[in-house]
Parts: C-alpha cells; structure tokens; sequence
C-alpha cells in the first residue's frame, strides 16, 4: 500500500500524512506554551508598589471616644493592624477589633464591611485605618519625579 503524499509549494518537499500531524503538534505546542507564558506574567508579573513600607498612624472617632490605630505595611500589602488607644463599650469593640482589622488584611483596603450594630465604633477605627493608609500610600505623581 503506497503512502499518502501532500506536496508543499509545487513538489519543494514532499511530506507524509504522519510528518504533517507532526509538524502541526509542535505547533500547536508552541503556540500554546507561549499563551501560557502570557498568562504566567499577567497573573504573576511584576506588581505595582502600593505602600512605603513601615508603621503608620491614624485616629478616628468612636462612638464613646477617640480611636487611634497602627498599621504596618510592605511596599504590597497591608501586614497588620493594631488598635492601640480606645475607650468603646468592651462588648462592641471586642467584635469590632477582632474582624475590621482581619478585614483589611486580607482584601488589603479599608473598604471593607461595618459590624452590624457597631456602626459608629465601626467607622472610627475605619477612619483611623484609611487615615493610616493614606499617610502610607505610594503618591505616583509626587514619588515619580523625585
């Protein structure tokens, strides 16, 4: 049985079926190792530099007093929040000081949600936080031309 021939611009090279499934496999390889290289950089690239990093201070008003809070931060990320000076209800503010900060850590903003029934408590240590953040973000206009 003879085997199956395709020519390649008016008989260059002639290639079996086998050579051209080949041909085509290393292809598609490539192309696909290249999309997944692409993805790679997109998911895993460089980061934009959000933060100096260090410790920063900021103060809020509670429902009963003022609250003062400390953040520590890398150049990507929010690493910690403390609560240093408050006088709220101790009920409330346990809750309160327990999830905000967790809060805010993990999505690395001080846009994150209230606890119910301690909205004033709530948005002072958020004001205290943001308060914080702003002193530590990156000013991309101010920082570029220095």
């Amino acid at each position: 049985m003879q085997k199956s021939r395709y020519k390649d611009f008016e008989g260059l090279k002639t290639r079996t079926r086998k050579e051209y499934l080949v041909h085509g496999s290393k292809l598609i390889v490539g192309i696909g190792t290249i999309f997944l290289l692409a993805v790679a950089y997109n998911l895993f690239g460089p980061k934009p530099i959000l933060y100096k990093p260090g410790v920063y201070t900021g103060e809020g008003q509670g429902h009963h007093s003022k609250i003062v809070v400390q953040i520590e931060t890398t150049a990507y990320q929010i690493t910690d929040v403390i609560i240093i000076e408050e006088n709220e209800m101790p009920i409330i503010g346990k809750v309160v000081y327990k999830e905000i900060p967790e809060s805010v850590i993990r999505y690395n903003t001080a846009n994150v949600n209230m606890v119910a029934g301690a909205t004033y408590t709530s948005t002072g240590v958020l004001n205290a936080i943001e308060e914080a953040i702003d002193q530590a973000k990156i000013n991309r206009e101010s920082d570029e031309r220095q």
